[in-house]
């Protein structure tokens, strides 16, 4: 459900700007299925982008333009995701009415559920499903989305700086249900619904935020923005063993076994041991954060528990973070697989490379595939 949209086109562009990277996906959309022709990555520096947000407008804009460039990028329309804490997701019951009435009244509505002042606000919503009470009045379950008016126009001020135009405005967790749902639909049908044994948790953990949706009958019941990712465990192994933050990023993803007829050595083993205890408590802190958000929402929207978790991004391949995942929450989590319903193009990358940035790409691609037919 993006915020803004305009137009529509046959080669679709997701940009995922996160805290200390920049990753675009292009796919011809109007394929069946649709085409991942180019990937794009850029690095940037601390500071640019801070808790999700857009701090340095002339920074981010001229990395931008070095990824379009150094990616030879030719579409300037663009699908960029949003996620910080002046995002708003809710799902709220509403009184039956049209669609039409509720564009009338939705301002109104959501100004019990939005911390924030409404006219400083820009408001979507899409009606989920209708149901009755036990007294027989008809209802609705309704998705509201409210951004700050004043973040999205930095947004818009980055890509025009940039020479680049964002034909839609999405919250980064719906673009997860695009890529990691294998042949997603926004709104199932009742058969869908009917055959979905449980909820799901769709887990996206970058470097600085990390995105969660929980959908129960193919539905968003529960989006939650964690002020917390792979920067919190590289920076924990960097201060405490006083390492470069480039070493503290490979260590915590190469706790594993040598290559076959190699032995590590004793002080590589003896570096990975510590590095080990250090994320230890970090890992549980994060898990201890997703326990509570699942309780949350089945609490508070009476959604079924998840029957499993699907996690992506560069700080889901933190050592440990999925065993401790499943052992804690004694839930099923397994790998995501942003590419599985769309067609490697010519991609000048190896099968290696590619297996390598996938994990990465479940967001930009997810925002590409907006506009696919369904």
């Amino acid at each position: 459900m993006p915020l803004i949209t305009i137009g529509k086109a046959s080669q679709a562009i997701g940009v995922d700007i996160g805290t200390r990277s920049i990753r675009v996906a292009e796919i011809n959309i109007n394929k069946e299925p649709p085409v991942l022709n180019r990937v794009g990555f850029v690095k940037i520096p601390e500071g640019l982008v801070v808790d999700g947000e857009i701090s340095d407008v002339k920074g981010v804009a001229s990395a931008l333009k070095d990824l379009w460039r150094s990616g030879g990028f030719e579409k300037r329309d663009i699908v960029v995701g949003i996620a910080n804490q002046k995002v708003i997701v809710r799902v709220i019951d509403l009184p039956l009415m049209s669609e039409e009435e509720l564009k009338g009244a939705i301002r109104f509505q959501a100004a019990d559920y939005i911390p924030m002042p409404i006219e400083e606000t820009i408001i979507d919503f899409e009606i989920l499903k209708e149901f009755e009470v036990r007294e027989g009045e008809k209802m609705m379950k309704v998705l509201l989305v409210a951004a700050q008016r004043e973040m999205i126009q930095a947004v818009v001020d980055v890509f025009a700086a940039a020479g680049l135009v964002p034909k839609s405005i999405d919250v980064k967790s719906f673009a997860l249900m695009r890529s990691l749902i294998p042949k997603a639909k926004f709104l199932p049908t009742e058969t869908d619904a009917e055959q979905a044994e449980s909820a799901v948790c769709l887990l996206n953990i970058g470097a600085g935020v990390s995105n969660m949706i929980v959908l129960d009958e193919g539905m968003p019941y529960f989006v939650r923005i964690l002020m917390f990712g792979g920067n919190d465990f590289t920076k924990a192994i960097a201060d405490q063993m006083d390492l470069s933050e480039e070493d503290a990023e490979a260590l915590k993803v190469v706790l594993s076994e040598p290559k076959p007829g190699k032995k590590k050595a004793a002080a590589a083993q003896e570096k990975e041991v510590k590095a080990g205890d250090i994320l230890r408590p970090k890992i549980q802190q994060f898990v201890r954060e997703i326990r509570r958000s699942i309780d949350y929402c089945m609490d508070q929207t009476g959604c079924r528990p998840p029957g499993k978790i699907i996690v992506s991004g560069r700080g889901s391949k933190v050592v440990g973070l999925i065993e401790d995942l499943e052992k804690s929450l004694q839930i099923k989590v397994e790998d995501g697989k942003p590419l599985q319903n769309i067609k490697i193009g010519r991609l000048n990358l190896t099968e290696d490379q590619i297996h390598d940035v996938e994990p990465s790409l479940s967001v930009p691609i997810g925002l590409a595939l907006k506009d696919v037919k369904k």
